[in-house]
């Protein structure tokens, strides 16, 4: 998957896709990326489990994708480093498992 445009903010587009990087989510949460890595692990995790235990409104009856992809990026430094790509829904469940300042105001905004 190759990204179209990367904008100022952040926003990935891929064709009609568009995503957050973990990298750039945590930057704007003010957490590290390191935590928003096992929070997005995590959230993939229990995703997986939802779909398993509930596979009719995985699909069917609920209009929720979320899509969480690898990506690979270069810091400021140079240096490559993992992280995910996320639409909205995958946002969406990232930012509500997410412990931060920042990431409440979101919650209750």
């Amino acid at each position: 998957m190759k990204a179209l445009k990367v904008t100022e903010n952040g926003l990935i587009k891929f064709g009609s896709l568009d995503a957050v990087s973990g990298n750039v989510l945590a930057e704007m949460l003010e957490i590290e990326h390191s935590k928003m890595l096992r929070t997005i692990k995590q959230s993939i995790k229990d995703e997986k489990i939802r779909k398993s235990h509930a596979p009719d409104l995985a699909s069917e009856k609920l209009n929720f994708g979320a899509i969480f992809k690898e990506w690979e990026y270069t810091n400021s430094r140079g240096r490559k480093y993992n992280t995910y790509i996320m639409n909205e829904d995958a946002l969406y469940l990232v930012i509500a498992n997410t412990q931060s300042k920042k990431a409440h105001e979101l919650k209750v905004w």
